[in-house]
């Protein structure tokens, strides 16, 4: 395909930049030692017939204090999540560095941990600079423990009935191109931290080879990784129950996978929320297909922007036109588009604002927490744009039907 001068530029200073990922984390603070998956340990001998296996328990995911010298004055805070993946473990297994970009042919769990500092801004990953490090400290990976199969959904199902039914919330986040293991652990923290929400924060992770060179590798690997998503999604749901409502967020090219598993599994599944950020999808393959996701949800949220540096560079590269980039913006029944404006600097990728601005945040939170279904017409801080959205009978629209307008 031929590529004119501005593009051309444009390429190269994507290039330069990470499209969807984080900046890369710190060593964590845990040992480097090789570990193995954790099998339950065996109970000691005994004349008495033996007892069935002992589940090895993770810590709850529930924050926890991080003491500083003065103990009273806390550093920050940890949270513990719930990981699904489908990338090869490094060989030795390292707690710091548990998987890299390579697939495997099977899933593997665990729980990772995240530090979250005093000084944490809310929709921030952390500031590496100098100037700005005090005032927010990066969020740190820590490290992960893999769990055999049983004791890893024991143990989930053991700390979920720790929380109060009435605040217990199943979040599960997939994430886009361009993201390591160690990326979308941050990620989910931050977006669990900042929810303040109380019960499994988990994530999905396929095999991105976590370079921004690497779209075409990418895309082969999220269309690879559908049924070990889809796996986890269905054995989650067995896990936790019909009544435990799942959400999901979905960001960038994880929509992708999403979208497949949610044609393939819709008389199986059903869940609470879910969120589509930024989707890299095809436009007219969303149009055709996305209205399986009203039923398989009680509410679907799509937030699109046509600041969104990555998803544009997506269309050209297509050359067709993908959902999460207007100008025609989606309307499928029982699916909320929501326009996100915001104002996009030279360096900024305009990629994660659904987890980057206080308006999507709360919006998102609140959807969370409360489950609403899609007939509640739900405002809060959005512009209600529908009459001029429903001048245009069919099809996408020209104008957005829901506006958020980030102030910065």
């Amino acid at each position: 395909m031929n590529i004119d001068r501005g593009f051309f530029v444009l390429a190269v200073l994507y290039g330069l930049l990470a499209g969807c990922a984080t900046s890369p984390a710190p060593d964590g603070i845990a040992s480097n030692q090789p570990v193995t998956s954790h099998p339950a340990p065996s109970p000691a001998p005994s004349p008495a017939p033996a007892p069935g296996p002992v589940v090895v328990l993770p810590p709850a995911p529930v924050d926890k204090t991080v003491e500083g010298i003065d103990p009273t004055q806390p550093r920050g805070k940890t949270v513990t999540l719930w990981y699904g993946t489908n990338r090869k473990p490094t060989q030795p297994f390292l707690m710091s560095n548990p998987f890299g970009s390579e697939r495997d042919t099977k899933l593997n769990y665990g729980v990772a941990e995240v530090f979250i500092p005093k000084s944490h801004e809310s929709g921030s990953l952390g500031s590496y600079s100098l100037l700005k490090r005090k005032k927010d400290e990066p969020i740190r990976f820590s490290f992960a423990r893999p769990l055999d199969d049983a004791s890893y959904w024991s143990s989930l199902k053991t700390t979920l009935k720790k929380i109060n039914p009435n605040h217990r919330v199943v979040l599960v986040f997939i994430h886009g191109y361009n993201n390591s293991f160690i990326d979308a652990a941050r990620r989910t923290a931050q977006i669990w931290a900042d929810l303040n929400l109380k019960g499994i924060p988990a994530f999905y992770s396929w095999p991105s080879r976590a370079k921004t060179l690497a779209y075409t590798a990418d895309e082969a690997t999220v269309d690879y990784s559908e049924k070990y998503l889809a796996e986890f999604l269905q054995r989650l749901r067995q896990e936790v129950g019909p009544s435990q409502p799942i959400h999901l967020i979905a960001h960038s090219m994880g929509n992708r996978a999403l979208l497949r598993v949610a044609i393939q599994l819709q008389d199986q599944l059903r869940f609470g929320q879910i969120i589509l950020a930024a989707p890299d999808v095809d436009a007219d393959f969303f149009h055709d297909m996305a209205k399986v996701y009203a039923k398989i949800s009680e509410r679907t949220t799509l937030y699109v922007s046509k600041t969104d540096k990555p998803v544009n560079f997506s269309k050209k590269v297509h050359d067709r036109s993908r959902v999460g980039a207007p100008p025609a913006f989606a309307r499928v029944d029982g699916i909320d588009t929501v326009e996100v404006v915001t104002k996009t600097g030279l360096m900024e990728m305009g990629h994660s604002y659904f987890a980057e601005h206080e308006e999507l945040l709360g919006e998102i939170g609140h959807l969370i927490t409360h489950n609403p279904n899609s007939g509640y017409t739900y405002v809060g801080t959005r512009l209600d744009r529908r009459s001029d959205c429903a001048k245009e009978q069919v099809g996408a629209t020209q104008e957005s039907c829901w506006r958020i307008v980030v102030k910065k």
